[in-house]
């Protein structure tokens, strides 16, 4: 809970109201709720988030990073939010959505990467557990994703994040071994941490009904929310561990209710 390293905030779809490619869930916000909570870790910081985009990155005190995952097609008006203030993220691709409704296509992840922001695989097809393949499955669905988006840009990706929040050391040594040198987890910790030449790094996860001061709070390694999504975090992993296969299918029912 140390005020160290490096505090990412972790978004997923940033949608239009009036967009109708995809149905607004909980871990969607919309353009204007996302334009205020960049504005207020802006105010709330007074510097730009720091770009993570392979090994030599050197973590200290105060940092932070904006990620989205997915590579929804409101990555594009999530990014143009960001250059108006100067600021680039990181933005994670499941390869296999790449062209589906509601997903970028190959030149919105090029106009991305042109102007400056990272792209990193976020797994081949977004498995529902990742942690539960075998390595050599793990394996593929980092080296086809990696392969996949180092050739739509021409330049080799090193940075990942795993879907899910299904992490385990084996999801971190494969992801390594397809060469990836960053990788994020969902983990609400700001503390990185290298396995096998990969530097995995912790995120706080921006929820529906998160506000624009919580952000910024985050962003700033504030105690009480990170707190707050430390043990939330850990109470699922506990659930998780009793439950076993079956926390998801659970999970779906209780949300659904």
């Amino acid at each position: 809970m140390k005020n160290f390293g490096i505090h990412s905030l972790m978004y997923h779809d940033v949608y239009d109201p009036a967009r109708t490619d995809r149905r607004p869930d909980r871990y969607s916000v919309s353009v204007d709720v996302f334009r205020q909570h960049m504005k207020a870790v802006g105010d709330r910081k007074g510097s730009a988030p720091a770009l993570l985009r392979d090994s030599s990155f050197h973590a200290v005190p105060g940092q932070y990073a904006i990620t989205f995952d997915d590579g929804t097609s409101g990555s594009l008006q999530a990014a143009e939010i960001l250059e108006s203030q100067g600021w680039r993220g990181h933005f994670f691709v499941v390869t296999d959505f790449i062209g589906r409704p509601g997903y970028m296509d190959v030149e919105g992840i090029r106009v991305l990467h042109r102007n400056g922001h990272v792209i990193g695989s976020h797994s081949a097809s977004h498995p529902a557990t990742m942690a539960a393949l075998e390595p050599s499955e793990l394996l593929s669905q980092w080296e086809r994703s990696v392969d996949h988006l180092s050739d739509i840009l021409q330049e080799r990706v090193k940075v990942a994040a795993i879907p899910g929040g299904s992490y385990s050391r084996e999801v971190a040594r494969m992801a390594a071994r397809a060469g990836v040198e960053i990788l994020f987890t969902s983990e609400p910790s700001s503390r990185p941490r290298p396995i096998e030449g990969c530097l995995v790094v912790g995120r706080y996860t921006i929820r529906s009904n998160i506000t624009a001061a919580e952000a910024a709070a985050l962003a700033s390694g504030g105690f009480a929310p990170r707190a707050k999504q430390f043990l939330g975090w850990n109470s699922r992993k506990a659930a998780k561990t009793v439950a076993g296969s079956h926390y998801n299918t659970i999970r779906k029912r209780l949300l659904r209710r």
